[in-house]
């Protein structure tokens, strides 16, 4: 099934999702993929689908690419369908009850990437919708709403990029500074959450290359002088 169109904010209020269209020009969009590549070439131990946050503490590339001007849940880097396992969403469901962790069905192998799932008998797969996206797209969706996807049965890469944007007055409850926390814009609330240092790029071999290294150094060192007062420096 495919998504109809409709104006975002009233399409997410009403079916918990949307989509923007061409976000990101195609040379951002494959700097993205590679950034990928890159990533797998260093990490040769580590599935593709647990590239995640713990590794991207000191990755200018990373903090360039979501500090765009647009709240993103999810970057694609390649055109995905329902082949290549595309996102699939049950619009409306992000208004009913939450399941408690018990109700879940836990896996114990690599067939469910969280480790846990829905059980087949609380989905409604008649209802579900494939949604389809060209690289440099963007879907947003409300947290609550049902989602997931098949598996990829295609030789296809189906590369995306997760982010999560929550607001300064939003505690991370965790012990010490979340790997991953970054004031990106706004002001912080004072005593609510510390930050991590916008990591610049070194030329020496331990980071991607990427366009513009120079100018994100500029914007980087900036933002670390505006928050300085909110950023944990470990010492």
């Amino acid at each position: 099934m495919q998504i109809a169109s409709a104006e975002p904010r009233a399409q997410y209020d009403t079916d918990g999702y949307t989509i923007y269209r061409d976000v990101l020009p195609r040379d951002l969009v494959a700097e993205a993929a590679g950034h990928v590549t890159w990533m797998l070439e260093r990490n040769p131990d580590t599935r593709p689908e647990h590239l995640s946050n713990h590794l991207m503490a000191d990755d200018p590339f990373w903090l360039r690419l979501i500090s765009m001007e647009v709240v993103t849940r999810w970057l694609a880097a390649d055109d995905t369908d329902a082949e290549n396992g595309c996102l699939r969403i049950l619009p409306g469901t992000q208004n009913e009850r939450l399941l408690s962790w018990e109700e879940l069905e836990k896996s114990t192998d690599d067939s469910d990437v969280l480790g846990s799932g829905m059980r087949p008998e609380d989905v409604d797969e008649d209802a579900a919708i494939d949604l389809e996206m060209a690289a440099g797209d963007v879907e947003v969706h409300h947290p609550n709403v049902i989602h997931g996807s098949n598996a990829n049965t295609s030789p296809r890469w189906r590369r995306g990029l997760t982010i999560r944007y929550i607001p300064a007055s939003t505690r991370i409850v965790t012990d010490g500074t979340w790997i991953s926390a970054y004031m990106l814009r706004g002001e912080p609330s004072p005593g609510v959450n510390r930050y991590q240092p916008f990591p610049t790029y070194r030329d020496d071999g331990t980071q991607m290359p990427f366009a513009d290294a120079d100018g994100w150094n500029a914007k980087a060192e900036a933002l670390n002088q505006r928050y300085a007062s909110e950023i944990d420096t470990g010492a």
